[in-house]
């Protein structure tokens, strides 16, 4: 199988196209750069909102794997981060109906129902969050990658294009979980949620109801986007809210302590490509462990009070993203899991 991996010099794409390559695919890499650091493949410099481009790179082939898009609204303007994601996708998209290709394996994201740059609330109606979930996206971002996922299912109407959209969370590299960095910062969290629990239930809810206000006024004025990023408030400027659960609020709360291996998104795309399904596919493609490898009630009974219904009966260290559609629709399963990391 011949298959064209677009954004192929980044974290996710390197990695899938070295995969790929151990499998036996022939692989045709495509990214904006002229230069590439990728070994033994074909590579070609390609700007995917240059539609005739893009066409040329996908001629010849049987598959792509899309990944060429901005990562986060912090790298441009809500308007470029729209054009380059929607555009460039509805290019790939059109490219491969006008070849006769019919599969694509393209990243969404955890976002494309509204989680971690939100400038609203995020609260679940329900754990775990499957692909059932309603759409709550209120940032430019994160619409482009709802927006990716609704190009799917028109390609598939249309031209019986059959594809899934991974929606990958933080994608961390092969060495991150063996780091000092991920030990240190999963243990000082895990130990002040030791701590947290044992403060009086008045206190905790004081605690919570303060950093929350303060959270959700920072997203408010849309600080975490592009040309009005802003630091994170300091523990002075937070008087008596611990600097530790401003960022369990701010940053693992709204991604639901979710994370993947860059080796198990490769494993994913790869899977994506040989599975036997039809129609467009959102796919949540994360461990099956959360971040902190904590109890994963107490978190919730914290953090989402208002979440009470249960889907699943998750107990221990279980994920609040469910993998189930993706274990049974392209036999994905993690191989490398905070679990693992002692």
């Amino acid at each position: 199988m011949k298959v064209l991996v677009t954004g192929a010099n980044g974290l996710i794409g390197a990695v899938t196209v070295s995969y790929l390559l151990e499998r036996g695919y022939d692989v045709r890499a495509a990214d904006l750069t002229e230069e590439t650091k990728l070994n033994d493949v074909e590579y070609a410099a390609c700007d995917i909102r240059d539609y005739d481009a893009v066409r040329k790179q996908v001629r010849g082939c049987d598959a792509v794997v899309h990944l060429a898009a901005l990562p986060s609204p912090t790298f441009a303007t809500g308007p470029t981060t729209f054009h380059i994601n929607v555009t460039g996708t509805y290019n790939v998209f059109e490219a491969t109906a006008q070849e006769g290709i019919k599969r694509i394996a393209q990243a969404s994201s955890v976002n494309a129902i509204g989680f971690t740059w939100n400038v609203t609330d995020f609260v679940p109606e329900y754990f775990p969050v499957d692909e059932k979930h309603k759409i709550l996206v209120s940032d430019p971002y994160s619409l482009s990658k709802q927006l990716i996922e609704e190009i799917g299912t028109y390609y598939w109407r249309r031209d019986g294009i059959s594809s899934v959209a991974l929606r990958l969370p933080g994608v961390n590299p092969e060495s991150f979980y063996r780091s000092k960095e991920y030990i240190e910062k999963r243990d000082a969290m895990s130990a002040f949620m030791d701590e947290f629990v044992q403060k009086p239930k008045a206190e905790q809810q004081r605690l919570l109801t303060a950093v929350r206000k303060r959270v959700l006024a920072f997203r408010a004025d849309r600080l975490l986007e592009f040309g009005t990023q802003q630091a994170q408030p300091t523990q002075k400027e937070l008087g008596d809210i611990p600097l530790m659960l401003w960022e369990m609020y701010m940053w693992q709360r709204f991604m639901l302590w979710s994370s993947v291996d860059v080796r198990d998104s490769a494993q994913a795309f790869e899977k994506s490509l040989k599975a036997d399904f039809e129609g467009s596919n959102p796919l949540f493609i994360n461990d099956n462990h959360n971040f902190m490898m904590y109890d994963i009630r107490t978190l919730a009974r914290l953090f989402f009070p208002d979440v009470t219904t249960w889907k699943e009966d998750l107990n221990g260290t279980d994920a609040l993203l469910s993998i189930k559609k993706a274990q049974e629709l392209i036999g994905f399963e993690p191989e490398y899991s905070v679990r693992d990391v002692k």
